[in-house]
């Protein structure tokens, strides 16, 4: 799957993919914000999307975003992707959403935001 067109990852079919749109973005997979900037996803490919797919556990992805960024899935540079899954959240403009660390199965990727 990847170092085709892609980066791999030490993680199973994990990749990483970079966006370049500018568009706004929410719905079931992302919290809601516009893509004003450049940006990277780290993920798998899900149903033809790429990066979109889950690879790590939601407790992975805490630690990663709270290394790098705020711990919190919904702000900040580094975002939780797969939202309805991967986080407790309300909904895609919940500011206030945590990583669902209850959980034990695979349903996060990543976005990172370029400054």
């Amino acid at each position: 799957m990847g170092d085709v067109n892609v980066p791999s990852s030490k993680l199973k079919n994990g990749i990483w993919c970079a966006r370049f749109d500018n568009a706004a973005v929410g719905g079931s997979r992302f919290f809601d914000f516009t893509h004003t900037r450049h940006s990277f996803m780290f993920g798998t490919i899900d149903s033809g999307d790429p990066c979109e797919g889950s690879v790590m556990l939601p407790e992975d992805a805490m630690n990663v975003d709270t290394k790098m960024d705020d711990g919190k899935p919904a702000t900040g540079q580094v975002k939780g992707v797969n939202r309805t899954v991967c986080t407790n959240s309300t909904g895609a403009s919940d500011t206030a959403a945590t990583y669902d660390l209850d959980s034990n199965v695979i349903e996060c990727s990543l976005l990172f935001q370029l400054n």
